[in-house]
């Protein structure tokens, strides 16, 4: 169902469709499944690779999360 702009709105979108928002939702949702595996990994020797491989993508995935929420906020500080 489209957006209906409301008279005290500068504009109104589909938060469901934002790509930052669809960014920001299904980062979180691999950064928890990167935890899962690297907790049910352990200290086994034969995931090492992998547990190095998913805390890289953890690091990653949280300083896109960060330039992403920054340009949200800053966007949002400048009326757009």
């Amino acid at each position: 169902m489209p957006s209906v702009a409301h008279e005290d709105a500068h504009f109104d979108y589909d938060h469901e469709r934002d790509p930052d928002q669809i960014f920001l939702r299904e980062s979180e949702r691999s950064i928890a499944l990167y935890r899962q595996f690297i907790e049910h990994a352990g200290a086994d020797p034969a995931y090492a690779a992998e547990v190095k491989k998913s805390r890289a993508q953890i690091e990653d995935l949280t300083a896109e999360r960060i330039f992403v929420l920054n340009g949200i906020a800053e966007r949002k500080a400048n009326g757009k």
